[in-house]
């Protein structure tokens, strides 16, 4: 290469060097401007096990209008609400200040808290925006990742969570345990949604600001202030959060229309709803494996915390067939029995949660085909108006070949999963 060209490329390339570098210091300089201007407003916040005087589970808050109101998450604090006996709430601010926090008001569905302080404090407030983000804008996340200090996560706001139930924020940055209620503001400082959950690899979510709104217009807690009454009153409150969000749920899919295909020799619903990701997979018939299988499953990826050990809103369903060539019918039926009853659907719960399951046995004819089903409901023991519902159903008649087919919900009322449920069966051809 001529020298004069090597001279012209060293240059491009100072050239361009020293402007990435000055729009780096530029980008790492503001956000080291934004952490001091408002670490003073994001606390860490703590249930204190009662017994041991020691941390059972830290989260972040962030104070927010009027003044000694915190905004977290449900689940940061939901251990102290489910047992106030056991556990109690307070601060940890970047200070070493410590001070007890009151639970003003909840959002279930969109894992919201509200708390408040008694304690004069004097930290600045975030505000809320009041314009909407574009994709691309660059946002911060700050929060208290395992217990070790209080940190600014810089990332990019992706929009919002397309096919889902619930808005979310898809936010590319690096959220982790402890950072959770912490706020996530632009470059003014504006709030603009809730630290809420990640997936790892700079794939994390945040609770849109709007829902802040709603927690703001009411105080629940004169009711969760008596510790004898107050799991009662808690247990009452989820409640109804659950019957609102049920009755948004169910409209989107008992009046949307539902799409169909084939599977096999059977018409079945597909397609039903965007806010359900569908995946398949099969196996073939070979010498060592004597049948064939396929399947595809359907759910949602939202998910409802109630507690550490109880998630709830799951809709699921699976279709899977079994075909043989090879088998005799008696060894197909065999293989086919085994198949049908080692198929399981709703998630574990503790037995003082839910109560057994009651089932019964069905035999159904759809279009020209005819099944045997087993229809099972668990009740939630806390909140009785709700249920663990699934329907197991296989074809009968087949002697080389079957289908399966399995719906799930957990955490719908009675009506409402046999709602669904009816309304997919009449879609089985």
């Amino acid at each position: 290469m001529p020298k004069h060209l090597i001279l012209f490329v060293t240059l491009i390339f100072v050239l361009f060097s020293g402007l990435f570098s000055a729009a780096f210091a530029k980008e790492s300089e503001r956000a080291e401007n934004l952490y001091e201007q408002y670490k003073h407003a994001v606390y860490q916040i703590r249930v204190i096990d009662i017994h041991s005087g020691e941390k059972l589970s830290i989260g972040s808050a962030f104070r927010v209008e009027p003044d000694g109101y915190f905004v977290t998450n449900f689940h940061v604090v939901s251990a102290f609400l489910h047992d106030q006996n056991l556990y109690r709430l307070e601060y940890l601010h970047e200070s070493g200040e410590t001070g007890p926090v009151q639970v003003r008001n909840i959002d279930l569905i969109h894992d919201l808290a509200l708390l408040s302080s008694d304690a004069p404090l004097k930290t600045p407030l975030f505000h809320f925006r009041e314009t909407p983000l574009k994709n691309g804008e660059r946002v911060f996340s700050m929060g208290n990742p395992h217990d070790l200090g209080m940190i600014i996560v810089e990332g990019t706001y992706n929009g919002l969570l397309e096919n889902s139930f619930y808005k979310k924020m898809l936010f590319s940055g690096a959220l982790n345990p402890g950072m959770s209620g912490g706020p996530a503001f632009d470059y003014e400082g504006n709030i603009i949604g809730v630290n809420v959950a990640t997936q790892g690899n700079d794939i994390s979510y945040l609770v849109p600001v709007s829902h802040i709104d709603d927690l703001l217009r009411s105080d629940i807690s004169k009711s969760l202030s008596d510790k004898d009454n107050a799991k009662a009153a808690l247990h009452e409150m989820l409640q109804a959060q659950l019957a609102k969000n049920e009755k948004i749920v169910m409209q989107q899919f008992m009046e949307g229309t539902w799409g169909t295909g084939q599977f096999g020799n059977i018409t079945v619903p597909k397609d039903i709803s965007p806010s359900l990701k569908c995946w398949g997979g099969s196996k073939k018939e070979e010498a060592t494996q004597k049948y064939s299988y396929s399947q595809f499953m359907c759910e949602n990826d939202d998910a409802i915390y109630i507690s550490s050990n109880f998630m709830t809103g799951r809709i699921f369903y699976q279709v899977s067939g079994v075909e043989s060539t090879k088998l005799s019918p008696y060894s197909f039926g065999i293989l086919y029995s085994e198949h049908f009853s080692g198929l399981w659907s709703n998630a574990w719960r503790e037995e003082s949660e839910v109560t057994s399951y009651q089932c019964e046995e069905k035999l159904l004819q759809l279009g020209d085909k005819h099944w045997k089903a087993a229809l099972c409901a668990r009740r939630y023991k806390n909140y009785p108006d709700f249920y663990d519902s699934f329907i197991i159903m296989a074809k009968l008649g087949g002697q080389k070949d079957g289908n399966v087919v399995q719906v799930s919900l957990e955490g719908f009322s009675k009506e409402g999963s046999m709602a669904f449920i009816k309304k997919m069966l009449e879609q089985i051809k």
